[in-house]
């Protein structure tokens, strides 16, 4: 295999982590949000992927209605995303996603499909207070089974930052939880540093960087978010690329939806 096909398909997968991480940041949002948003009817983000001065991705992020399950309350998140090529290095593909969470913003069940480069996959996994049970499929090769015990609750790829932001991290503040990725479950170490003023497209902002880490899986990763110093609204992420340099992320804007979105079947009551 070429450097280039080396290049690329590392790219695919790292623009699939963004996608996942990423453009799930918003949704505690709604907290703040939701008193001025019709009942029932969610709320739309939408974001911009950035690398090399130019956009190479971009999104949209659906919060859907509260839905009864069993004595439980969940809710979906759907994320709708899509890369595009840059200078022959990238991938042109795209992902959706939805992980439904309870009211603490942890996940009981997820479905999420991707197309990179034409390769396509598709992952389901259920949620139990310390297990995750998953599958991870891929056209012409053997499905990829996950069924571990966690030391703690388990977290997924779209519920982490929700959860993250629920914590409202002040500086030092530092968590380790297991986060399920799509092939493996890795452990994610979060760690808050001082608040900085940053430029973005909603304004300057005085936000604080948290640090995140994966590690104990088969891709460690890492980045940076910047979470609004008042309400956590996460304004800026910042993933580095041994390709691009660095790939950043920004939120543009959100806004209440005036129909109620066609959301997915939800879970199962009893997986």
């Amino acid at each position: 295999m070429s450097v280039r096909s080396v290049w690329r398909l590392r790219s695919v997968g790292l623009l699939c982590a963004v996608l996942g991480l990423v453009f799930a940041a918003a949704p505690p949002a709604v907290a703040h949000a939701a008193k001025s948003t019709a009942k029932g009817r969610g709320l739309q983000f939408t974001y911009e992927v950035r690398a090399r001065d130019s956009r190479i991705g971009q999104a949209k992020l659906t919060v859907g209605p509260k839905q009864a399950l069993g004595k439980r309350q969940v809710r979906a998140l759907l994320i709708e995303g899509s890369t595009e090529d840059l200078v022959g290095v990238l991938y042109a593909g795209k992902a959706r996603a939805t992980t439904w969470v309870d009211s603490a913003w942890v996940p009981v069940e997820a479905h999420w499909r991707s197309e990179f480069g034409r390769k396509k996959g598709e992952a389901e996994a259920v949620y139990t207070p310390k297990r995750v049970k998953a599958m991870f499929a891929r056209p012409g090769k053997p499905n990829y089974k996950v069924d571990q015990a966690t030391s703690a609750v388990p977290h997924d790829m779209v519920s982490v930052i929700p959860w993250l932001m629920q914590q409202k991290p002040k500086p030092g503040f530092r968590a380790t939880i297991p986060v399920y990725t799509g092939m493996d479950v890795c452990e994610l170490d979060a760690l808050a540093r001082p608040p900085e003023s940053i430029l973005v497209p909603m304004g300057r902002r005085q936000a604080v960087p948290v640090d995140l880490v994966f590690t104990r899986c088969r891709v460690s990763r890492r980045f940076t978010v910047w979470l609004d110093e008042k309400d956590w609204t996460p304004h800026r992420m910042l993933l580095p690329d041994p390709v691009l340099g660095a790939i950043e992320v920004v939120l543009l804007a959100w806004q209440p939806l005036e129909v109620a979105p066609v959301l997915p079947e939800g879970p199962r009551k009893d997986p």
